[in-house]
């Protein structure tokens, strides 16, 4: 449940606003043990329970205003409290939260902000349960003593818009994160979706849109982007300074389409890069190029577009032509790292085959 107040006069508005939210998750897990000799007997069975209730609600104040003809102030502050309960253990948490942004716009062209924000991230429940990984061949444990993150975020950001219709943007942003949620140790061996006390992140990003009119291609876009990440945080196994597991580090991506004047036709292309951070568990290390979910390192693909066939718009595109692999690694050790000689070593390169051959018929109404 939200509600929104809004008011204001010329040059100066205020919101007041709340939520309210109640969250549940009831889960339970089998965890099955099989003779590798005969698969249909189980040799031992064990089930996790979870009940993970949460009654959250927040409110916040805002208030903007213009300091000159050319500059603005952005103001909100609130506070978030929850109480989130597993089985005997309840907690309850008030954090405070906001923001204070300043947008100055020198002149026509160039648009100039600073911010500095206090968030508060929210949990996902499953990282509460325990769970298998077959993949991984690695348990996790629950662990109700979880609690949310809080940081502290600043970023800068400046934006150029040229006469012809280009458009360069840079940001900076530096973010300082308390009770980061991360993979912890558990016991000798075992592994637990916990916090960590302390840990930072820096990002650059910068973008540029360019026009094909000036340069005699009317109809035609060009996008490129790039983000640049880089941590820091105090691994918890074996005390060195390591990236947050699994960040992603780079993402590069230009992206064209040009649409022919006077015709239906268009064509483009996308080109994407992008790379992780290694992931760190109690007995493991593992390197992959691939964000969870995704299917390759990046994108690469073609198209040739009309936007008329029989009142229908047609696309076909040809993906995955530079032969890109799937590249995963992993260090597996006897025990835990800390204590632990490295039992093996895995490495795969998987071909993504292609290339790929797509059609999308589509019609918009």
């Amino acid at each position: 449940v939200r509600f929104e107040q809004s008011w204001g006069s010329a040059g100066r508005s205020w919101q007041l606003a709340g939520e309210a939210v109640i969250n549940e998750l009831d889960l339970e897990t089998s965890l099955l043990a099989f003779d590798p000799a005969s698969p249909d007997i189980i040799l031992s069975s064990a089930v996790s329970q979870t009940l993970i209730e949460e009654e959250r609600a927040e409110l916040t104040l805002s208030h903007s205003r213009a300091l000159t003809e050319r500059s603005d102030l952005q103001i909100s502050l609130g506070a978030e409290t929850s109480t989130i309960s597993q089985g005997s253990v309840e907690r309850s948490f008030v954090r405070p939260k906001g923001f204070a942004a300043y947008t100055l716009r020198p002149t026509g062209n160039w648009t100039l902000t600073g911010r500095v924000a206090r968030e508060v991230g929210q949990i996902r429940f499953r990282d509460f349960a325990a769970s298998v990984s077959l993949f991984e061949q690695v348990s996790t444990q629950n662990n109700p003593e979880l609690v949310p993150e809080q940081s502290w975020v600043l970023t800068a950001r400046a934006e150029r818009r040229f006469a012809d219709g280009h458009i360069a943007s840079l940001e900076i942003e530096h973010e300082e994160i308390e009770d980061l949620v991360d993979q912890i140790p558990l016991g000798a061996s075992g592994n637990a979706i916990g916090n960590i006390e302390a840990a930072s992140r820096s990002q650059l990003a910068g973008s540029l849109t360019l026009l094909g009119a000036p340069f005699g291609l009317d109809g035609a876009q060009l996008e490129l982007s790039g983000t640049w990440r880089t941590s820091s945080l105090i691994d918890p196994i074996e005390g060195f300074e390591r990236e947050i597991g699994g960040l992603q580090i780079r993402d590069l991506r230009a992206d064209l389409r040009h649409d022919l004047p006077g015709t239906n036709w268009a064509y483009g292309f996308s080109v994407q890069d992008r790379a992780l951070a290694p992931t760190y568990q109690s007995t493991l290390v593992q390197y992959r190029n691939v964000p969870p979910g995704g299917l390759t390192p990046g994108i690469n693909s073609v198209f040739v577009e009309h936007g008329d066939v029989m009142g229908l718009r047609v696309r076909v595109e040809v993906s995955e032509f530079i032969n890109q692999t799937s590249d995963f690694s992993r260090t597996i050790y006897a025990g835990r790292r800390d204590s632990s000689t490295i039992d093996r070593t895995e490495t795969r390169a998987r071909s993504l085959n292609g290339p790929h051959f797509g059609l999308r018929i589509g019609r918009s109404f």
